[in-house]
């Protein structure tokens, strides 16, 4: 449409050229043929302005006309680009980062999203939003994906400034100065809360609202990894309740679910947000405690075998637990600290119950077989 307007239009001008170019040949003629008949020079001078203003009119119209349609072609090239920006701003959060880790820039859905305020955020570092319990990403991991690929793509499960959790998909890119030297990070990034909370629904245990056997088996497999990779030191708890049979027996499996669910709520209540609380399976539970050594889980566990047994469970009164303790430290196979938290698990029902059993996790094999030995007397001469 816009190509067959500029060719009418350039045949209109082409027409008007022509016949202007006719009238000057005229005038130019009139003109020679008054100055030969010795007419005037002020009529000459005349005759010969209009001649070159008939000449220039037509191209001063068309210059005028182009130089107007590309100014509004630029018009509405700025117009688009402010509009796609205002959608990046209020819908994809972007964040920069000097290499120090402090916030330099920051857009608006990035601030919609955490809750903070551009001023809150600028100048701060990028850890203020991220959740206490998400896995710390190694700064050299993520130079050695950007050194190979130009970027790094990973989650960051954060935190809102009320305490909400959200997570981003990002894609972190090299910020160079102007004499090629690194000078920050560039995260550019997409919510995936919605997607994570479906997530995380699927690896709850229905009954208690905690964490299922998948969850804490991928979260034991997290908190190995950085024991193993940068030595920090992680704790599990795993904890049986005493003579839960004979509850089922006596009030029925009904009452036996209120008091799963009770116990799940209490554990839910008295674990840290760093830690993961989960129900390993029928009335087993466990808690892995990341950065915490033995002696302070031990801690953990007395305080929560007092709470636990003063605690009045529904249609069931008092109830107790026994409670294994183990510590992963730096070495073996995860498959050590559980097996080490399942034999001192047994170790504290069959010294009486309502106590604690503990023990680093050791790599010997010797040991880890007699501990399964005793485990196995145990378990055959415990009463279910």
């Amino acid at each position: 449409m816009a190509l067959t307007k500029h060719r009418e239009l350039f045949a209109v001008i082409r027409k008007f050229n022509g016949i202007a170019i006719a009238i000057s040949a005229a005038v130019s003629s009139l003109a020679y043929w008054s100055y030969q008949t010795e007419q005037t020079a002020l009529l000459f001078a005349g005759l010969v302005f209009v001649a070159l203003l008939l000449i220039l009119l037509p191209l001063a119209v068309f210059a005028a006309l182009t130089n107007y349609r590309q100014l509004k072609r630029e018009q509405r090239q700025r117009e688009q680009m402010e509009h796609y920006s205002n959608i990046i701003d209020k819908h994809v959060p972007i964040m920069e980062t000097n290499l120090s880790g402090k916030i330099v820039r920051c857009n608006a859905a990035l601030c919609q999203l955490s809750g903070y305020q551009t001023s809150e955020l600028i100048g701060e570092d990028a850890a203020m939003i991220r959740h206490p319990s998400a896995v710390v990403v190694s700064f050299r991991e993520m130079w050695k994906s950007i050194s190979h690929t130009n970027k790094w793509t990973g989650e960051f499960h954060n935190q809102t400034k009320s305490g909400d959790d959200f997570w981003l998909k990002a894609d972190v890119i090299p910020v160079y100065r102007d004499d090629g030297k690194l000078n920050g990070f560039l995260s550019i990034a997409s919510d995936i809360s919605d997607k994570k909370r479906l997530e995380q629904h699927s690896l709850l245990d229905c009954l208690t609202g905690l964490a299922n056997r998948t969850q804490l088996e991928t979260v034991l497999s997290a908190a190995h990894y950085q024991a193993s990779r940068y030595h920090h030191p992680f704790s599990i708890l795993l904890i049986d309740i005493d003579y839960f049979k004979s509850v089922n027996d006596s009030f029925g499996h009904l009452a036996g679910d209120q008091v799963l669910k009770a116990l799940g709520q209490l554990l839910r209540q008295s674990t840290r947000t760093s830690d993961c609380a989960g129900r390993w399976g029928g009335e087993e539970f466990m808690i892995v405690c990341q950065d915490t050594d033995l002696p302070s889980a031990v801690a953990f566990a007395d305080r929560l075998l007092n709470v636990i047994s003063h605690f009045h469970f529904p249609h069931v009164g008092e109830l107790t637990v026994s409670i294994g303790v183990a510590q992963y430290q730096g070495e073996g196979p995860l498959l050590d600290v559980i097996q080490a938290a399942d034999v001192h698990l047994y170790r504290a029902k069959s010294q009486g119950r309502n106590q604690i059993s503990s023990m680093c996790s050791v790599s010997s094999l010797a040991l880890n077989e007699s501990l399964s030995t005793n485990t196995r007397q145990s378990k055959q001469s415990l009463p279910l």
